[in-house]
């Protein structure tokens, strides 16, 4: 597994790849958004999420996780991540949608920034159209189903892991931290999740092993 490549090369971020990120959260979360605020159907769940909603609720007005026997996943992540929100901005129907739409947001960029520590600006924008291209990526910004929130948990979990690569000494240990933080974090969603803080773990332990060789 080769990973000394990614403690060198650190691309320069521009005013460009800003302008990506703007355009991929426009196609990914903003439009999606305005499509369904027209058809008034931001807060309509769809799918299995009316039973995930319900358990969000319930979390909020008693502090209280309950499961109600709908669907395999742990989802405590999600509940966790989206209980603010509700907290915020009330206890609307919208409310879950929005909390996914920033998740969204914050994956979108992390799947970029990932991208670009090995591959150019275009290339980097490719990987991430292909991300928008799976079936339930796009219909699933603005609602409250496990499948958005948890891929944006593996790419920050691989991003900071990725950051921790370049590092040494403390600052190391920081970005490792964050990076599994979020990582369980993810798990505590979709089991599947695991893999990316696995995987930092794995590229840091043939990192460090060439070092140790050294």
């Amino acid at each position: 597994m080769r990973t000394d490549h990614l403690a060198r090369y650190e691309p320069s971020l521009t005013l460009a790849d800003a302008g990506i990120l703007v355009g991929l959260v426009l196609i990914a979360v903003a439009v999606p958004a305005a499509l369904a605020l027209g058809a008034h159907s931001f807060g309509i769940p769809h799918g299995d999420d009316w039973a995930y909603r319900r358990v969000l609720f319930h979390f909020v007005r008693t502090g209280h996780f309950s499961l109600v026997g709908w669907g395999a996943m742990t989802l405590v992540g999600q509940v966790l991540w989206a209980a603010p929100f509700v907290m915020v901005l009330g206890a609307h129907t919208w409310a879950p949608g929005a909390a996914v739409s920033v998740a969204a947001a914050i994956g979108l960029g992390s799947g970029y920034l990932l991208a670009r520590s090995v591959v150019g600006r275009a290339a980097a924008a490719a990987c991430l159209l292909l991300v928008l291209a799976q079936p339930g990526f796009l219909p699933n910004t603005s609602s409250f189903m496990t499948d958005v929130p948890s891929l944006s948990a593996e790419m920050v979990s691989l991003a900071l892991g990725v950051a921790a690569l370049r590092r040494a000494a403390t600052s190391r240990w920081a970005w490792l931290t964050a990076s599994m933080a979020v990582g369980i974090l993810g798990f505590s969603i979709r089991e599947f999740d695991l893999t990316a803080p696995a995987a930092v773990l794995i590229a840091l332990a043939a990192q460090d092993r060439r070092h140790w060789r050294r």
